[in-house]
């Protein structure tokens, strides 16, 4: 069974179009990158929402790129408020998991979440 919140609940996600080099929607935006410090927590955190993001110091030139022809476009960038649905199928189209998953571990997505899944995380690595 679905969940019902799926359809209700809306986040912030900036859609970037398919690439019109390949016709792939693995694209990402670039981001203007402020301090080196933040940058794997920025990426992590757009992963996580269903997005691609690559750092640059300044947003001069193409504001997007594919990762699966390694080609950068120009391409406007939509700030949209999608169901979590919606979000789901945004990633499963730019395979923002597998990219989190390889990026934190290939156990990062079977940790249980949560009070439970702190507590059983905790004790599972003492």
């Amino acid at each position: 069974m679905k969940n019902p919140l799926e359809k209700i609940i809306r986040l912030p996600y900036y859609y970037v179009a398919k690439c019109p080099n390949c016709g792939s929607y693995a694209t990402g935006r670039y981001v203007k990158e402020y301090r080196k410090t933040e940058v794997e927590w920025q990426v992590d955190e757009a992963l996580k929402n269903g997005e691609l993001i690559r750092m640059k110091p300044d947003l001069i030139g193409a504001n997007c790129f594919c990762i699966d022809c390694d080609k950068d476009f120009s391409s406007p960038v939509q700030l949209k408020m999608l169901p979590l649905s919606e979000i789901k199928a945004q990633k499963r189209l730019r395979h923002t998991q597998e990219i989190l998953s390889e990026r934190k571990g290939d156990d990062y997505h079977q940790k249980k979440r949560g009070v439970v899944g702190l507590f059983t995380n905790f004790v599972g690595k003492i």
